[in-house]
């Protein structure tokens, strides 16, 4: 066990608005557990480090807590520093080019809007209206009409707990967990000491998660999806709470390497692989 081994980093205090520049961290090292925060707006990010080397990756933790807050602040509905809000600012206008990072983003949720038959819609329209109009050759994006934005939710979520992964892993750190907002991503290789990152799904229940992502979204009802990477898990998660259970279930069993809980007012309903990554009591 690590629980006396834990290295915490703390900010100084908490951001008072969305734009404000983040205050330096003083870290403090005292054994193999890492951890570092972060608020950025009203998303609670982390970054956690196992292993000998772990109070020794400070810089390369940052390095990712900033990548992760670059994409969080670029997709937020709202902020001087939001591309997106840009974007929704000029809805009803011509094709807008937008960044790579944007453009990919809005790809996802725009291709789930269609799996989903408009049961997550980014555009908050009416099921069926397409609202989003892709560019491809020129990487832009046009709102069709005046009144319709864009909120992506946890799909940017998972976009930036993706990065931070890449950043970490091209860093050469093995042994991580990633979490922004309800989106985890864990690398680990289990030993005999460890068998991987246990993240909660809800109470009494949770997962063992390695080289997987998590997201949990709740909606008209709640579901947890465990994906092969971020913005897969996220958007997922965010079509199958506005889904009949049934059309849920097909949508996450569709996706490969998938597998989720959707939790109804009539009871649970899981996909046939979502017991192998449950945790033991």
């Amino acid at each position: 066990m690590l629980t006396n081994l834990r290295f915490f980093v703390f900010l100084a205090s908490a951001l008072l608005l969305a734009g404000c520049a983040e205050p330096a961290a003083t870290p403090v090292s005292d054994g193999m557990f890492l951890e570092m925060t972060r608020v950025v707006g009203a998303v609670e990010v982390s970054v956690q480090v196992r292993g000998p080397l772990a109070a020794t990756r400070v810089k390369e933790v940052t390095a990712a807590l900033d990548e992760i807050e670059r994409l969080v602040r670029l997709s937020a509905p709202s902020g001087e520093a939001s591309e997106l809000a840009k974007l929704n600012a000029k809805a009803g206008g011509g094709p807008v080019k937008v960044s790579r990072d944007l453009y990919d983003m809005l790809s996802l949720a725009s291709d789930f809007a269609r799996r989903s038959d408009g049961a997550y819609d980014p555009t908050l329209a009416a099921r069926g209206r397409v609202q989003l109009e892709l560019h491809p050759p020129e990487r832009a994006v046009r709102l069709l009409e005046k009144k319709v934005g864009v909120d992506l939710g946890s799909v940017a979520h998972g976009f930036a707990a993706q990065a931070g992964w890449a950043v970490l892993g091209s860093a050469g750190v093995q042994r991580f967990l990633v979490r922004v907002g309800t989106v985890a991503v864990a690398a680990d290789a289990p030993t005999a000491a460890s068998a991987g990152w246990t993240v909660e799904v809800e109470a009494g229940l949770s997962i063992q998660l390695e080289g997987r992502a998590f997201a949990r979204h709740d909606g008209e009802q709640s579901a947890a999806v465990i994906a092969t990477d971020g913005p897969t898990a996220a958007a997922l998660a965010q079509s199958l709470t506005g889904m009949p259970w049934k059309d849920a279930v097909a949508l996450a069993t569709s996706a490969n390497g998938a597998e989720a809980r959707i939790v109804t007012a009539d009871g649970p309903a899981e996909t046939l692989g979502f017991r192998a990554f449950v945790a033991k009591p």
